[in-house]
C-alpha cells in the first residue's frame, strides 16, 4: 500500500483540527441546545469522526483485508467500537444536563461512552502499527513529516486520553507499540517503513508529554478543570 503513510499523517490533521483545535477555541462550556450540545461537539460528530472511519476503512480495504481472517475480525471490531462509543457519548451527553442529568447519563458519557469509543480507536491503531514496519514506501522528506505529524498527534490524542480519563488505555498501547518496534529494530532493523517510524515517535512523544503533564499539574487532571 502506498498511502499508509499519508494516510496516517491525516488522521494526524484531522486530529488536531476537529477533535483539539475547537476546545482552544469555544472552551468547554455548553454553548449550543441539546442535541448538538456544544461546537466542539459538531465538529466531534460532524467531521472528526466520519473522516477518521473514512479514512480506517480505506486502509482496511488498501492492506487490512488481504490479511488472514483475524486480524481483518480484530481490526473491523475496532471501527463498530469507535462509532458505537461516540453515539453513547453523543446521546449520554445530550441527557446529562438539567432535568434530565443523572449519575447513570454521566456514567455513561464520560466513563462508559469514552471508554469504548477510545478502546476501538486504539484497536484499530495498534492493528495498523503492526502491519507498518512491512509497509515500504518512498516518501520524501519521511523523517521531517515523521516527526511534525507525530508530535502534532502526541499532543491531540495526549488531549483527548487526559479529557476523556482513558490515560493509562493510552500509556498502555503506546508502551505496546514503543516496545514492538524496538525490538523489531534492533533485532532485524525493520524500520524503513516510514508509517513505523510514525507509529514509534508517536510512541515516545505522546509518553514525553504525559510525563511532563503529571509533573507539572501534580496528576493527570482534566484539561477542562483548569482551562
Amino acid at each position: 500500500m502506498r498511502k499508509l503513510f499519508y494516510s496516517l499523517v491525516t488522521i494526524s490533521i484531522s486530529t488536531f483540527l476537529f477533535e483539539v483545535f475547537p476546545y482552544l477555541v469555544f472552551g468547554f462550556e455548553r454553548s449550543l441546545p441539546s442535541p448538538w450540545n456544544s461546537w466542539p461537539d459538531v465538529f466531534d460528530m460532524i467531521l472528526w469522526m466520519p473522516i477518521t472511519v473514512l479514512i480506517f476503512f480505506y486502509i482496511y480495504e488498501s492492506l487490512i483485508k488481504t490479511l488472514d481472517i483475524k486480524i481483518k475480525i480484530i481490526y473491523l471490531s475496532g471501527i463498530v467500537l469507535y462509532i458505537w462509543g461516540h453515539g453513547i457519548h453523543w446521546a449520554a451527553n445530550s441527557l446529562d444536563i438539567p432535568p434530565c442529568n443523572t449519575p447513570s447519563a454521566y456514567f455513561l458519557d464520560e466513563i462508559f461512552g469514552h471508554f469504548i469509543l477510545f478502546l476501538g480507536f486504539l484497536i484499530v491503531l495498534l492493528s495498523i502499527s503492526f502491519i507498518s514496519p512491512m509497509i515500504i514506501e518512498e516518501v520524501k522528506g519521511k523523517y521531517t513529516l515523521s516527526f511534525l505529524s507525530a508530535i502534532v498527534f502526541a499532543f491531540s490524542t495526549g488531549a483527548m486520553a487526559l479529557e476523556g480519563q482513558v490515560v493509562g488505555m493510552f500509556i498502555v498501547v503506546s508502551l505496546i507499540i514503543l516496545s514492538y518496534l524496538t525490538y523489531l529494530y534492533t533485532k532485524f532493523h525493520m524500520l524503513i517503513s516510514p508509517s513505523a517510524i510514525f507509529f514509534l515517535l508517536w510512541s515516545i512523544f505522546l509518553l514525553i508529554l504525559l510525563v511532563i503533564y503529571y509533573f507539572v499539574m501534580g496528576g493527570f487532571i482534566q484539561p477542562s478543570e483548569w482551562m
